[in-house]
């Protein structure tokens, strides 16, 4: 199996999003621009032997979950409050801040097949997180994903039956 790790850096037009009310006491949003902002991105390449394919396939480890993460950033939580806070009532506050708990508590998983998506591509704000993230992926993943498919060659070698002396 062969891996390649790319980090590479772009640039974007950077907002905030208003919410404000209207005369009429409507609710309407507007993007603000608040000039340039640089993202990173990494971009993970994957290629396996057919050997190790047909493991993957045989034993469906594309489906084994190996990292979990929160499913809404913090960014997002922040804009859905702020949509909250221009106010109402106590009932519709409850409510709103059993829907901000949800957002916390939900989350997604990547699945070991997804780092096969070639390229495998996650986005950082900071290039700091991208590096992180490339040693990561260098350190504690890819030898995680080539220890499953290894497990799983031996597979053929091994038996049912172990008889153990201590």
């Amino acid at each position: 199996m062969e891996a390649t790790i790319e980090i590479k850096d772009y640039e974007i037009d950077d907002y905030r999003i208003e919410t404000r009310k209207t005369f009429f006491g409507g609710l309407k949003t507007q993007q603000v621009p608040l000039g340039k902002k640089k993202k990173y991105t990494i971009y993970l390449t994957i290629m396996p032997s057919e050997e190790e394919r047909a493991i993957i396939l045989k034993y469906k480890l594309d489906e084994l979950s190996v990292e979990e993460e929160p499913y809404w950033t913090e960014e997002d939580i922040d804009r859905r409050m702020a949509m909250f806070d221009i106010g109402t009532s106590p009932m519709l506050d409850q409510m709103h801040d059993e829907e901000i708990r949800e957002m916390r508590a939900r989350k997604k998983q990547i699945l070991l097949g997804q780092y096969f998506d070639n390229p495998f591509t996650k986005d950082f704000d900071i290039r700091q997180d991208a590096h992180t993230y490339a040693d990561k992926l260098e350190k504690e993943i890819l030898p995680l994903i080539k220890n499953q498919i290894d497990y799983y060659r031996l597979e053929s070698v091994r038996r049912d039956k172990r008889t153990i002396t201590l």
